[in-house]
């Protein structure tokens, strides 16, 4: 009898993965995967909720909603010290705090009475701002001031959201 000797499907010396051996790293990459993603999504949902200007710009979304949903005029009025915002059926909606503000007015939309205080513009803010039933709001801006740092974002009376910098004439 004539032995033929076995063909080895990898060279002698060299030793393939086995199936446990894969599994084990695709269930690691699968678990540091899930830990990372979870971890940015959370990451992202905190930051959103600390900024104050993403809070404001719901808040009008939110009011605008409600007043098309009514068929009334809302008001929005900011309450003193920066204590948050009155609106409807005496609702209070606080914005998120950050260290070193946020000071949020709401400003006429056009430039009007203002003071200039160390070098900036100061302007007075309006007592109220109203939203209408067709889904349209009082023109006005936004002053957001969080340290040293001013934002003015102009508010589209239409769509109460804010406009582009360039629509806006360059105010922000």
């Amino acid at each position: 009898m004539i032995r033929v000797p076995r063909e080895r499907s990898f060279p002698a010396g060299r030793r393939a993965f086995t199936l446990l051996e894969i599994l084990l790293v695709l269930l690691l990459i699968a678990l540091l995967g899930s830990v990372l993603v979870g971890g940015a999504v959370s990451l992202l949902d905190a930051n959103k909720e600390q900024d104050p200007e993403t809070a404001l710009l719901a808040l009008f979304q939110k009011v605008r909603g409600r007043a098309v949903e009514s068929g009334q005029i809302l008001e929005l009025v900011q309450l003193p010290d920066d204590e948050g915002f009155l609106w409807g059926a005496d609702e209070v909606e606080t914005l998120p705090k950050r260290e070193g503000g946020p000071r949020v007015r709401i400003i006429k939309a056009e430039f009007g009475r203002a003071s200039l205080i160390g070098g900036q513009l100061e302007e007075y803010p309006l007592d109220r701002m109203r939203f209408y039933p067709d889904g349209s709001c009082d023109p006005a801006r936004v002053q957001i001031r969080l340290r040293d740092t001013r934002r003015v974002l102009v508010i589209d009376p239409w769509t109460a959201a804010p406009l582009p910098a360039e629509t806006a004439g360059g105010a922000s």
